[in-house]
């Protein structure tokens, strides 16, 4: 593992950069702490020194002893947010859950997560310490116990569906389920109102409920290599600026498409498309539209645009 007291010391000089490490004592205006891209065993003992902190950054950070770990966190009285990757929702204690606003499962860790490790080092593989605990590295409904969440990555496990629970997470704003197997979208998921991000490339679905147009505050949809052949009606999404569809089996234009007026990037790139809509010139914000692999011969007549700066 790396020195922890050096790690520790990286991390404060990031927020107070004259920090003069075990010389100096201003553990009180420490307010945020990363420990982000790190490998250790747990936390640094000092941590519990920098009572006023306010956040904590665990993101990619390979830990060891996560009880350790959360000991740690406990004894700082002024603690409301952690943003935390972690192997398994159980590692979670139940009175650290109303803390998390960021939240990375990855049941797997290779030394590709973690650029601030010397290369060599070896990383254990948590897979030995728990592989005995049944469904440890599976979805688990203790994710549904975090209140005030508002990331949520699943993006390595195998889901196949998403379960209707998802809905809980009422503070939710960004959700990616990439590569997470999905063949169903449950329509529960148009609920989640605050999304303003779904990432849902690299998975099996054919269809998407249409419930996603109520999600009125999402600004990307990524439906990046899927197999879908038609979309329902988004018109709804007034706010959405960014749309990926590349790699799916769409052979018409969704003509709906074409009422998405904050719409900036648009990714059609890998279909079936024949032809392109002659109102597409209307798209007045559009600035990036990938329409390459398709099979389209002939463009509109009219095929200028006010802010467009590249066409694939």
């Amino acid at each position: 593992m790396q020195d922890k007291n050096e790690i520790f010391h990286s991390a404060v000089k990031e927020v107070i950069p004259n920090w003069q490490g075990d010389l100096d004592d201003r553990y009180d205006q420490i307010r945020f702490l990363s420990f982000s891209y790190y490998m250790i065993d747990a936390l640094p003992e000092q941590v519990r020194q920098c009572i006023n902190i306010e956040e904590i950054e665990l993101i990619n950070t390979y830990i060891y002893h996560w009880q350790e770990t959360f000991d740690i966190i406990r004894d700082l009285p002024r603690l409301k947010r952690i943003k935390i990757t972690i192997p398994s929702a159980y590692v979670i204690p139940e009175d650290m859950l109303d803390k998390i606003i960021w939240l990375e499962i990855k049941p797997y860790q290779s030394e590709a997560y973690f650029p601030k490790v010397e290369k060599g080092i070896d990383i254990p593989d948590l897979r030995d310490k728990y592989r005995m605990i049944d469904n440890f590295f599976k979805f688990n409904d203790r994710i549904y116990n975090l209140p005030n969440l508002e990331y949520l990555s699943l993006g390595s496990l195998k889901l196949e569906y998403l379960p209707e629970d998802i809905v809980k997470l009422k503070s939710l704003r960004k959700l990616d389920l990439t590569y997470c197997s999905l063949r169903v979208l449950p329509s529960q998921i148009g609920k989640l109102t605050k999304l303003e991000e779904l990432y849902l490339q690299f998975n099996e679905l054919e269809e998407v409920p249409l419930e996603i147009s109520n999600l009125n505050n999402l600004r990307i949809l990524d439906l990046t290599s899927n197999y879908l052949q038609y979309l329902p009606d988004l018109s709804s999404l007034l706010h959405l600026k960014e749309l990926y569809l590349s790699e799916n089996q769409l052979n018409m234009f969704p003509v709906f498409l074409l009422n998405l007026s904050s719409l900036e990037i648009l990714n059609l790139s890998g279909n079936y498309l024949k032809t392109l809509p002659d109102g597409i010139a209307g798209m007045l914000s559009l600035r990036i539209l990938d329409v390459s692999g398709n099979k389209i011969s002939v463009l509109p007549e009219d095929f200028s645009f006010q802010k467009l700066e590249k066409i694939v």
